[in-house]
């Protein structure tokens, strides 16, 4: 993931039951609407990003079993 990428993001586990315990996430459901990447944070906290979501800004840190992310369009 990089600036100009277009993503959508989820959290990357579930409660199916609505209590503990928290479960990985096996469905293909929950994905947030295509969300543009305008900005990195700098060294020590590169990995958080910067995103468009619906005109708001929004951060979001990739991290498997809290936040999924998929690329939908690359920016070159």
């Amino acid at each position: 993931m990089k600036v100009g990428d277009l993503i959508r993001y989820r959290d990357d586990w579930t409660r199916p039951d609505g209590v503990t315990p928290v479960y990985p996430r096996t469905d293909d459901e929950g994905w947030s609407a295509p969300c543009l990447v305008i900005e990195e944070y700098r060294p020590p906290n590169q990995g958080m990003f910067v995103c468009l979501d619906n005109g708001e800004e929004i951060v979001i840190a990739p991290k498997i079993g809290l936040t999924a992310v998929e690329v939908i369009s690359e920016s070159r």
